[in-house]
Protein backbone atom coordinates (compact mmCIF):
# COMPACT_ATOMS: atom_id res chain seq x y z
CA UNK A 1 0.00 0.00 0.00
CA UNK A 2 1.29 3.47 -0.40
CA UNK A 3 2.18 5.56 2.20
CA UNK A 4 -0.15 8.37 3.53
CA UNK A 5 0.24 11.97 2.15
CA UNK A 6 -2.05 13.34 4.25
CA UNK A 7 -5.04 12.71 6.14
CA UNK A 8 -7.30 10.57 4.44
CA UNK A 9 -5.72 10.77 1.41
CA UNK A 10 -3.47 7.86 -0.04
CA UNK A 11 -1.25 7.49 -2.97
CA UNK A 12 -0.17 4.29 -4.81
CA UNK A 13 2.43 4.04 -7.82
CA UNK A 14 1.72 2.54 -11.16
CA UNK A 15 0.98 -1.04 -10.94
CA UNK A 16 -0.03 -1.05 -7.28
CA UNK A 17 -3.14 -3.11 -5.80
CA UNK A 18 -5.28 -0.83 -4.00
CA UNK A 19 -7.30 -4.04 -3.21
CA UNK A 20 -8.15 -7.43 -4.07
CA UNK A 21 -11.14 -9.51 -4.56
CA UNK A 22 -12.41 -11.21 -1.66
CA UNK A 23 -10.52 -8.67 0.50
CA UNK A 24 -12.41 -6.92 3.91
CA UNK A 25 -11.83 -3.60 3.85
CA UNK A 26 -13.65 -0.51 5.84
CA UNK A 27 -13.57 2.29 3.32
CA UNK A 28 -14.43 3.62 0.06
CA UNK A 29 -12.51 5.66 -2.20
CA UNK A 30 -12.36 8.64 -4.37
CA UNK A 31 -9.69 9.75 -7.36
CA UNK A 32 -8.26 12.66 -6.47
CA UNK A 33 -5.66 12.62 -9.45
CA UNK A 34 -4.56 9.63 -12.01
CA UNK A 35 -6.85 6.32 -13.33
CA UNK A 36 -7.81 3.57 -11.53
CA UNK A 37 -8.69 0.03 -13.58
CA UNK A 38 -11.27 -2.15 -11.76
CA UNK A 39 -10.85 -5.93 -13.16
CA UNK A 40 -11.74 -9.59 -12.29
CA UNK A 41 -9.75 -12.51 -13.22
CA UNK A 42 -11.84 -15.17 -14.70
CA UNK A 43 -10.09 -18.79 -15.95
CA UNK A 44 -7.25 -17.00 -16.45
CA UNK A 45 -8.21 -14.08 -18.31
CA UNK A 46 -8.32 -10.44 -17.37
CA UNK A 47 -11.79 -9.09 -17.55
CA UNK A 48 -11.95 -5.62 -17.13
CA UNK A 49 -15.04 -3.99 -15.24
CA UNK A 50 -14.31 -0.13 -15.38
CA UNK A 51 -12.03 2.67 -15.32
CA UNK A 52 -12.00 5.02 -12.64
CA UNK A 53 -11.34 8.96 -13.31
CA UNK A 54 -10.65 11.78 -11.05
CA UNK A 55 -14.00 12.43 -9.52
CA UNK A 56 -15.02 9.05 -9.37
CA UNK A 57 -15.92 6.92 -6.31
CA UNK A 58 -15.03 3.30 -5.99
CA UNK A 59 -15.47 0.21 -3.68
CA UNK A 60 -18.56 1.67 -1.66
CA UNK A 61 -20.78 -1.29 -2.55
CA UNK A 62 -18.75 -3.32 -0.37
CA UNK A 63 -18.56 -0.41 2.57
CA UNK A 64 -21.97 -0.05 2.76
CA UNK A 65 -22.96 -3.74 2.05
CA UNK A 66 -20.43 -5.05 4.18
CA UNK A 67 -19.08 -7.98 1.93
CA UNK A 68 -15.82 -8.48 0.49
CA UNK A 69 -14.89 -6.58 -2.65
CA UNK A 70 -15.88 -8.80 -6.03
CA UNK A 71 -12.63 -6.69 -7.65
CA UNK A 72 -9.62 -5.95 -8.05
CA UNK A 73 -8.83 -2.65 -7.99
CA UNK A 74 -4.90 -1.53 -9.92
CA UNK A 75 -3.43 1.76 -10.22
CA UNK A 76 -3.01 2.74 -14.01
CA UNK A 77 -0.35 5.57 -12.90
CA UNK A 78 0.50 7.53 -10.41
CA UNK A 79 -2.89 8.12 -8.29
CA UNK A 80 -3.88 9.62 -5.23
CA UNK A 81 -7.01 8.68 -3.56
CA UNK A 82 -9.32 10.27 -0.63
CA UNK A 83 -10.49 7.85 1.94
CA UNK A 84 -14.27 7.48 2.58
CA UNK A 85 -14.99 5.85 5.52
CA UNK A 86 -17.83 3.91 6.05
CA UNK A 87 -19.15 6.61 8.82
CA UNK A 88 -18.83 9.36 5.94
CA UNK A 89 -20.29 7.26 3.68
CA UNK A 90 -23.20 6.50 5.42
CA UNK A 91 -24.04 10.08 6.38
CA UNK A 92 -23.92 10.99 3.30
CA UNK A 93 -26.43 8.48 1.74
CA UNK A 94 -29.04 9.22 5.15
CA UNK A 95 -29.15 12.85 3.82
CA UNK A 96 -30.47 11.43 0.78
CA UNK A 97 -34.42 11.99 0.37
CA UNK A 98 -36.23 8.34 1.47
CA UNK A 99 -36.96 7.80 -1.94
CA UNK A 100 -33.25 8.28 -3.36
CA UNK A 101 -31.81 6.11 -0.43
CA UNK A 102 -33.79 3.20 -1.83
CA UNK A 103 -32.96 3.84 -5.25
CA UNK A 104 -29.00 3.70 -4.43
CA UNK A 105 -29.47 0.47 -2.55
CA UNK A 106 -31.40 -1.34 -5.21
CA UNK A 107 -28.74 -0.21 -7.80
CA UNK A 108 -26.01 -1.84 -5.21
CA UNK A 109 -27.71 -4.70 -4.82
CA UNK A 110 -28.03 -5.17 -8.76
CA UNK A 111 -24.43 -4.44 -9.06
CA UNK A 112 -23.34 -6.68 -6.94
CA UNK A 113 -25.70 -9.60 -8.93
CA UNK A 114 -23.67 -8.41 -11.99
CA UNK A 115 -20.15 -8.53 -10.44
CA UNK A 116 -20.71 -11.92 -8.86
CA UNK A 117 -22.17 -12.86 -12.62
CA UNK A 118 -18.98 -12.44 -13.82
CA UNK A 119 -17.39 -14.26 -11.88
CA UNK A 120 -19.61 -17.57 -11.33
CA UNK A 121 -19.95 -17.96 -15.24
CA UNK A 122 -19.06 -21.51 -15.57
CA UNK A 123 -15.51 -22.71 -17.12
CA UNK A 124 -15.40 -24.99 -20.33
CA UNK A 125 -15.12 -28.66 -20.34
CA UNK A 126 -10.87 -28.71 -20.21
CA UNK A 127 -10.88 -31.96 -21.20
CA UNK A 128 -13.00 -32.46 -23.87
CA UNK A 129 -11.75 -29.14 -25.27
CA UNK A 130 -8.18 -29.84 -25.20
CA UNK A 131 -8.97 -33.67 -27.01
CA UNK A 132 -10.94 -31.01 -30.04
CA UNK A 133 -7.83 -29.74 -30.33
CA UNK A 134 -6.05 -32.67 -30.29
CA UNK A 135 -8.35 -33.96 -33.77
CA UNK A 136 -7.75 -30.78 -35.63
CA UNK A 137 -4.06 -30.97 -35.26
CA UNK A 138 -4.49 -34.40 -36.09
CA UNK A 139 -6.31 -33.22 -39.14
CA UNK A 140 -4.25 -30.73 -40.26
CA UNK A 141 -1.22 -32.92 -39.92
CA UNK A 142 -2.47 -35.22 -41.92
CA UNK A 143 -0.12 -35.25 -45.71
CA UNK A 144 -1.56 -32.84 -48.24
CA UNK A 145 -1.17 -35.48 -51.36
CA UNK A 146 -4.32 -37.75 -52.40
CA UNK A 147 -4.40 -41.21 -50.43
CA UNK A 148 -3.49 -44.34 -51.96
CA UNK A 149 -6.63 -45.66 -53.45
CA UNK A 150 -8.75 -47.68 -50.46
CA UNK A 151 -6.28 -46.05 -48.23
CA UNK A 152 -8.16 -44.73 -45.23
CA UNK A 153 -5.86 -41.92 -44.52
CA UNK A 154 -8.16 -39.83 -42.07
CA UNK A 155 -7.60 -42.91 -39.68
CA UNK A 156 -4.11 -43.69 -39.88
CA UNK A 157 -2.07 -41.92 -36.90
CA UNK A 158 -0.30 -39.12 -37.67
CA UNK A 159 2.56 -37.72 -34.92
CA UNK A 160 2.98 -33.46 -34.45
CA UNK A 161 4.53 -32.00 -31.56
CA UNK A 162 3.71 -32.27 -28.13
CA UNK A 163 5.73 -28.61 -27.52
CA UNK A 164 3.97 -26.89 -30.41
CA UNK A 165 0.59 -28.36 -29.42
CA UNK A 166 0.90 -27.08 -25.83
CA UNK A 167 1.67 -24.10 -27.42
CA UNK A 168 -1.90 -23.72 -29.26
CA UNK A 169 -3.72 -24.79 -26.95
CA UNK A 170 -2.54 -22.20 -23.98
CA UNK A 171 -3.27 -19.90 -26.96
CA UNK A 172 -6.82 -20.83 -27.54
CA UNK A 173 -7.66 -22.13 -24.29
CA UNK A 174 -5.88 -20.08 -21.80
CA UNK A 175 -5.00 -23.09 -19.88
CA UNK A 176 -2.02 -23.64 -18.19
CA UNK A 177 0.85 -26.25 -19.04
CA UNK A 178 -0.10 -28.35 -15.74
CA UNK A 179 -3.89 -28.58 -17.04
CA UNK A 180 -2.48 -30.01 -20.66
CA UNK A 181 -0.18 -32.39 -19.36
CA UNK A 182 -2.87 -33.68 -17.25
CA UNK A 183 -5.06 -34.19 -20.05
CA UNK A 184 -2.81 -36.08 -22.26
CA UNK A 185 -1.06 -37.77 -19.43
CA UNK A 186 -4.51 -39.16 -18.45
CA UNK A 187 -5.42 -39.99 -22.58
CA UNK A 188 -2.38 -41.78 -22.57
CA UNK A 189 -3.13 -44.44 -19.24
CA UNK A 190 -6.38 -44.85 -21.18
CA UNK A 191 -4.53 -46.38 -24.53
CA UNK A 192 -6.14 -43.22 -26.60
CA UNK A 193 -2.91 -41.68 -27.45
CA UNK A 194 0.72 -42.40 -27.59
CA UNK A 195 3.46 -39.89 -26.42
CA UNK A 196 6.72 -40.72 -27.84
CA UNK A 197 9.88 -38.83 -27.26
CA UNK A 198 12.33 -37.39 -29.39
CA UNK A 199 15.85 -37.42 -28.18
CA UNK A 200 19.02 -35.23 -29.05
CA UNK A 201 22.70 -35.53 -27.79
CA UNK A 202 25.60 -33.84 -27.05
CA UNK A 203 28.98 -34.68 -28.56
CA UNK A 204 32.81 -33.65 -26.88
CA UNK A 205 35.82 -34.36 -28.13
CA UNK A 206 37.98 -37.18 -26.61
CA UNK A 207 41.74 -36.77 -26.15
CA UNK A 208 42.43 -38.39 -29.75
CA UNK A 209 39.92 -35.90 -31.45
CA UNK A 210 37.09 -37.76 -31.64
CA UNK A 211 33.25 -37.04 -31.42
CA UNK A 212 31.47 -39.04 -28.81
CA UNK A 213 27.81 -38.70 -27.35
CA UNK A 214 28.29 -37.09 -23.63
CA UNK A 215 24.72 -36.81 -22.79
CA UNK A 216 21.14 -37.44 -24.48
CA UNK A 217 18.47 -35.37 -23.45
CA UNK A 218 14.67 -35.29 -24.51
CA UNK A 219 14.44 -32.55 -27.25
CA UNK A 220 10.72 -32.94 -28.20
CA UNK A 221 7.88 -35.40 -27.89
CA UNK A 222 5.69 -36.81 -30.16
CA UNK A 223 1.61 -36.96 -29.63
CA UNK A 224 -0.35 -39.39 -32.50
CA UNK A 225 -4.18 -40.66 -31.67
CA UNK A 226 -4.31 -44.58 -31.34
CA UNK A 227 -7.62 -44.23 -33.46
CA UNK A 228 -8.23 -41.19 -34.96
CA UNK A 229 -12.09 -42.22 -36.16
CA UNK A 230 -13.11 -43.13 -33.07
CA UNK A 231 -10.76 -40.64 -30.93
CA UNK A 232 -13.85 -37.94 -30.46
CA UNK A 233 -16.86 -40.76 -29.72
CA UNK A 234 -14.46 -42.14 -26.86
CA UNK A 235 -13.16 -38.61 -25.80
CA UNK A 236 -17.11 -37.53 -25.15
CA UNK A 237 -17.57 -40.66 -23.55
CA UNK A 238 -14.58 -39.89 -21.10
CA UNK A 239 -15.55 -36.11 -20.42
CA UNK A 240 -19.01 -37.75 -19.04
CA UNK A 241 -17.40 -40.02 -16.71
CA UNK A 242 -14.40 -37.83 -15.33
CA UNK A 243 -16.01 -34.85 -13.85
CA UNK A 244 -13.97 -31.48 -14.89
CA UNK A 245 -11.31 -31.56 -12.42
CA UNK A 246 -9.50 -28.43 -13.24
CA UNK A 247 -10.33 -25.38 -11.46
CA UNK A 248 -8.89 -21.95 -12.50
CA UNK A 249 -5.43 -21.64 -11.53
CA UNK A 250 -5.69 -18.10 -10.19
CA UNK A 251 -8.18 -16.56 -8.06
CA UNK A 252 -6.88 -12.99 -7.63
CA UNK A 253 -3.81 -12.29 -10.62
CA UNK A 254 -3.64 -13.74 -13.51
CA UNK A 255 -0.66 -16.74 -13.46
CA UNK A 256 1.61 -17.98 -16.32
CA UNK A 257 3.03 -21.51 -15.63
CA UNK A 258 6.81 -22.20 -15.79
CA UNK A 259 6.41 -23.08 -19.81
CA UNK A 260 4.65 -19.78 -20.72
CA UNK A 261 7.04 -17.88 -18.80
CA UNK A 262 10.17 -19.48 -20.41
CA UNK A 263 8.51 -18.86 -23.90
CA UNK A 264 8.02 -15.22 -22.58
CA UNK A 265 11.50 -14.30 -22.31
CA UNK A 266 12.49 -16.87 -24.83
CA UNK A 267 14.31 -19.16 -22.54
CA UNK A 268 13.99 -22.44 -21.45
CA UNK A 269 12.12 -24.03 -18.38
CA UNK A 270 15.19 -25.78 -17.68
CA UNK A 271 17.22 -23.05 -17.72
CA UNK A 272 15.04 -20.76 -15.31
CA UNK A 273 14.62 -23.70 -12.77
CA UNK A 274 18.22 -23.16 -12.20
CA UNK A 275 18.47 -19.75 -12.35
CA UNK A 276 15.60 -19.74 -9.39
CA UNK A 277 17.73 -22.32 -7.64
CA UNK A 278 20.65 -19.63 -7.48
CA UNK A 279 18.18 -17.20 -6.40
CA UNK A 280 18.57 -15.42 -9.62
CA UNK A 281 14.59 -14.59 -9.99
CA UNK A 282 12.68 -13.50 -6.55
CA UNK A 283 11.01 -16.19 -4.76
CA UNK A 284 7.83 -14.12 -5.02
CA UNK A 285 7.43 -14.13 -8.08
CA UNK A 286 5.87 -17.65 -8.11
CA UNK A 287 2.91 -19.06 -6.87
CA UNK A 288 1.30 -22.34 -6.86
CA UNK A 289 -2.35 -23.37 -6.88
CA UNK A 290 -3.07 -24.23 -3.33
CA UNK A 291 -5.67 -27.05 -3.51
CA UNK A 292 -3.67 -28.93 -6.12
CA UNK A 293 -0.31 -28.77 -4.71
CA UNK A 294 -1.88 -29.80 -0.94
CA UNK A 295 -2.97 -32.78 -2.90
CA UNK A 296 -0.17 -33.51 -4.42
CA UNK A 297 2.11 -33.13 -1.40
CA UNK A 298 0.53 -35.44 0.54
CA UNK A 299 0.94 -37.84 -2.18
CA UNK A 300 4.36 -37.49 -2.30
CA UNK A 301 4.39 -37.69 1.60
CA UNK A 302 6.69 -35.68 3.95
CA UNK A 303 10.29 -37.18 3.27
CA UNK A 304 10.19 -36.03 -0.12
CA UNK A 305 10.72 -32.64 0.64
CA UNK A 306 13.23 -33.14 3.24
CA UNK A 307 16.10 -33.79 0.42
CA UNK A 308 17.01 -32.88 -2.79
CA UNK A 309 17.46 -36.18 -5.33
CA UNK A 310 20.67 -34.98 -7.12
CA UNK A 311 21.57 -36.43 -10.56
CA UNK A 312 25.10 -37.81 -10.85
CA UNK A 313 27.13 -36.70 -14.02
CA UNK A 314 29.40 -38.58 -15.58
CA UNK A 315 33.17 -37.46 -15.94
CA UNK A 316 32.79 -36.86 -19.55
CA UNK A 317 29.56 -34.66 -18.37
CA UNK A 318 31.34 -31.93 -16.63
CA UNK A 319 31.09 -28.40 -17.76
CA UNK A 320 31.85 -26.11 -15.05
CA UNK A 321 33.15 -25.30 -11.88
CA UNK A 322 29.78 -25.82 -10.45
CA UNK A 323 30.04 -29.79 -11.33
CA UNK A 324 32.77 -30.24 -9.68
CA UNK A 325 30.88 -31.23 -6.17
CA UNK A 326 30.57 -34.86 -8.21
CA UNK A 327 34.57 -35.11 -7.90
CA UNK A 328 36.12 -37.12 -5.33
CA UNK A 329 38.38 -35.04 -2.81
CA UNK A 330 41.29 -36.65 -3.36
CA UNK A 331 41.53 -35.90 -7.38
CA UNK A 332 40.48 -32.65 -6.14
CA UNK A 333 43.42 -31.89 -4.54
CA UNK A 334 45.92 -33.59 -7.54
CA UNK A 335 44.26 -30.43 -9.74
CA UNK A 336 44.58 -27.97 -7.56
CA UNK A 337 48.42 -28.58 -6.81
CA UNK A 338 48.57 -28.61 -11.09
CA UNK A 339 47.05 -25.66 -11.48
CA UNK A 340 47.98 -23.70 -8.79
CA UNK A 341 46.68 -21.49 -5.59
CA UNK A 342 45.76 -18.64 -7.96
CA UNK A 343 44.15 -20.66 -10.40
CA UNK A 344 42.05 -22.49 -7.29
CA UNK A 345 41.57 -18.83 -6.68
CA UNK A 346 39.33 -18.20 -9.39
CA UNK A 347 37.87 -21.19 -9.04
CA UNK A 348 36.28 -21.18 -5.66
CA UNK A 349 35.58 -17.08 -6.64
CA UNK A 350 33.15 -18.15 -9.38
CA UNK A 351 31.58 -21.20 -7.58
CA UNK A 352 27.99 -21.38 -5.93
CA UNK A 353 28.22 -21.85 -2.29
CA UNK A 354 27.44 -25.24 -2.61
CA UNK A 355 30.61 -26.10 -4.70
CA UNK A 356 32.59 -23.72 -2.72
CA UNK A 357 32.58 -26.04 0.42
CA UNK A 358 32.89 -28.63 -2.01
CA UNK A 359 35.77 -27.49 -2.94
CA UNK A 360 37.66 -26.45 0.59
CA UNK A 361 37.02 -30.07 1.31
CA UNK A 362 39.74 -30.55 -1.28
CA UNK A 363 42.13 -27.89 0.19
CA UNK A 364 43.82 -28.35 3.37
CA UNK A 365 42.91 -25.93 6.49
CA UNK A 366 45.53 -23.69 5.71
CA UNK A 367 45.02 -23.64 1.97
CA UNK A 368 41.03 -23.09 2.11
CA UNK A 369 41.62 -20.08 5.10
CA UNK A 370 43.45 -18.41 2.65
CA UNK A 371 41.21 -18.84 -0.31
CA UNK A 372 38.49 -17.67 1.44
CA UNK A 373 40.02 -14.87 2.65
CA UNK A 374 41.71 -13.73 -0.61
CA UNK A 375 38.43 -14.33 -2.71
CA UNK A 376 35.57 -11.88 -0.85
CA UNK A 377 35.64 -9.14 -2.46
CA UNK A 378 37.30 -10.82 -5.67
CA UNK A 379 34.96 -10.11 -9.17
CA UNK A 380 35.62 -13.03 -11.73
CA UNK A 381 36.41 -12.27 -14.78
CA UNK A 382 33.79 -14.53 -17.12
CA UNK A 383 36.65 -15.68 -19.91
CA UNK A 384 39.51 -16.42 -17.18
CA UNK A 385 37.05 -18.40 -15.43
CA UNK A 386 35.98 -20.55 -18.64
CA UNK A 387 40.41 -20.74 -19.12
CA UNK A 388 40.57 -22.29 -15.64
CA UNK A 389 37.05 -24.84 -15.62
CA UNK A 390 38.48 -26.06 -18.96
CA UNK A 391 41.81 -26.90 -17.73
CA UNK A 392 40.72 -27.87 -14.36
CA UNK A 393 38.00 -30.53 -16.08
CA UNK A 394 40.42 -31.99 -18.48
CA UNK A 395 43.02 -32.38 -15.67
CA UNK A 396 40.22 -34.39 -13.86
CA UNK A 397 39.51 -36.98 -17.38
CA UNK A 398 42.98 -37.29 -17.54
CA UNK A 399 43.38 -38.40 -13.50
CA UNK A 400 40.32 -40.68 -14.01
CA UNK A 401 41.47 -41.96 -16.76
CA UNK A 402 44.83 -42.92 -15.74
CA UNK A 403 43.24 -44.67 -13.02
CA UNK A 404 41.28 -47.25 -14.80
Amino acid sequence: MGDSTQEKTKSFNKGQMIFREGQLNPVAYMVKKGTVTIYRVVNNRKVVVGKMLPGQIFGESAVITGEPFHANAVADDFVELLIIDQTTLKTLLLKCPGPMQRIVRYLMDRISVLEKAVHEQPAPNTFLSICQILELTHKASRPVSAPAKGAESSNAPVPFSYVDFCRNVRNVLLVTQLEIDEVLERLQRLGVIVISEIKGATYRKDLLGNMNVSSEYVQDKQLSLKDPGAFMTVARNLSQELPEKFPPYTRELEFVDMQGFAEMVKSTPELLYKKLAQHEIPENMFFFPKDAMREWAQVKGEDFFQRVKRKRLNIDELESVDDLVFVDNNTLRDVFQKIGFHKVLILYAGAQEETRTKLLGGMSGKIAAMVKEESADRVVDDMELADVEAEAITLIREIKGAAK
